[in-house]
This record gives C-alpha cells, sequence and structure tokens, in this order.
C-alpha cells in the first residue's frame, strides 16, 4: 500500500523532560495503525506533536509528501489530519448538529459580507452542510440527538460526536486517542463497527488503545511506545508475542 504517513525522527521535549525521543512511523494508507504502551509512555503527546497542539523539538512528519512538522493546528487539520481526544472536547452549550458542523469549518467559503446580508449562496452552502452533518451523525448511529444539546449525551454518544465531527473535515488520516475509554464491552464493539466502516470509506486511521483485544481486532500494524521511544513496530502478531512488549506491560519478572 502505497505511503500516506511518514514520521521520522520526532521529539518533543518539555524542559528537560524528553517526552517522545527520535520516534518513527510510517502509516499506509487505507490502514488502521495502532500505537500503545503503558501509561505514560508519550503516546497523547506524539499525537499533540502530529497535530500541532504541542511543538515538536526535532524531527519531520510529512503527509503525502507535504512537511507538516512546523504547521498550525487549523493548517494541518487543512492538510487532511483530524483528531479526536483522549478527554472528551465538545461544545456543551451547543446542539449535537451544531458540534457536528464545527468539524466543516475549513469548508465553508462564504465571506463574512455573505453572512452579513444572508446570501443565497451563504444559505446554499449552509443547508449543504447540514445535510452532510446529518448523514455523519447517521453514520454514527445518533442522528436522533440532532436537536439535543451536547452536555446531556450519554458519555458513548459523546464519544461518537467526536468522530461525526472529526468525519465532517473530510480527514485523510483520523487520529483516535483512546476513544473506548470508560466504555463498557457491547459500547466498544459498537464503536469498533463504525470504525470497520470509517476505514472501509478510504479513511486511514492512527488508533491508540489500551484495549489489547480491539487492537487485535481492528489493526493492520502496531506501533508500541516506552519511556517515549519506539519499542517495536510491526504485524499484530509480531508485536504481542515481542517479549519486550510482554516486559514493558507485565514486568520484567513476568
Amino acid at each position: 500500500m502505497m505511503e500516506l504517513l511518514k514520521v521520522e525522527g520526532l521529539t518533543v521535549r518539555f524542559g528537560g523532560l524528553v517526552a517522545v525521543k527520535n520516534v518513527n512511523l510510517s502509516i499506509a494508507a487505507g490502514s488502521i495503525q495502532a500505537l500503545i504502551g503503558p501509561n505514560g509512555a508519550g503516546k497523547s503527546t506524539f499525537v499533540n506533536a502530529l497535530t500541532g497542539m504541542v511543538r515538536s523539538s526535532g524531527g519531520t512528519i510529512v503527509l503525502n509528501g507535504k512537511a507538516l512538522h512546523d504547521q498550525k493546528p487549523h493548517q494541518i487539520v487543512a492538510a487532511g489530519i483530524c483528531r479526536t481526544f483522549q478527554n472528551i472536547r465538545l461544545f456543551g452549550g451547543m446542539t449535537v448538529l451544531e458540534n457536528a458542523l464545527v468539524g466543516a469549518h475549513r469548508h465553508f467559503k462564504s465571506s463574512m459580507l455573505d453572512l452579513v446580508f444572508q446570501s443565497s449562496r451563504m444559505k446554499d452552502e449552509e443547508a449543504q452542510w447540514i445535510a452532510e452533518a446529518a448523514e455523519e451523525l447517521e453514520f454514527v448511529g445518533i442522528a436522533k440527538y440532532r436537536d439535543t444539546m451536547a452536555s446531556t449525551l450519554p458519555y458513548g454518544h459523546q464519544r461518537r460526536l467526536e468522530i461525526a465531527r472529526a468525519l465532517l473535515s473530510k480527514p485523510e488520516l483520523l487520529l483516535l486517542d483512546e476513544p473506548m475509554a470508560g466504555m463498557n464491552s457491547a459500547e466498544k464493539d459498537q464503536l469498533a463497527q463504525i470504525i470497520t466502516r470509517v476505514r472501509q470509506r478510504g479513511i486511514t486511521i492512527l488508533l491508540i488503545e489500551h484495549d489489547m483485544q480491539i487492537i487485535r481486532q481492528l489493526s493492520d500494524r502496531v506501533a508500541v511506545l516506552h519511556h517515549g521511544e519506539t519499542l517495536t513496530e510491526g504485524t499484530v502478531n509480531d508485536v504481542f508475542n515481542h517479549i519486550a512488549v510482554k516486559e514493558a506491560y507485565l514486568g520484567r519478572a513476568a
């Protein structure tokens, strides 16, 4: 498969602390790449660096041949990378539909004058994106809540809304940072089905998750971070049979 994302030597420092050190990662287009590791391994920091939420101290990030390591978050979204967050970040005072529409903001072409004068161009564009937002809410299974305030949604549905919002940005690469945290088994199975269907749409996925059964079920390849460095990377079977991975998770004595 064609390479979509190539990360080389990515390093993130916070003062004297090196949170991510010289990490390399290549993700094939159309694949699901998992990123795992014990708590504190640097996974979320790595994703934050990919999306411009924190500034990298060294290394390169290239998507489809375009360098992104010095870009700001909105520029990275425009280039084709979007994400969900480990800690849900929704606008609680807005409806489910309004939250989903936030993901489409980079695609709006109407000007401020169009907005002020309520031009037909603006109304047509708004109608188009409302329709697309409704489709994405249907896709993730929460369409009936479109006029509900986001803060009142059940926890699992809030996770789905974050995915719908990300999909409205039309990403090439979707980063899912622990999307199943706090879910029960039934909710995880339902979300796994949604992730599979996202992949079937041709969207490449980088998945951070602690549930190893889900990782085995969904992933094409797995990379393991430990103390901010790459411990190993490969197929699911190779990684889970790697002695250093077992030691990192279970302790050397185990």
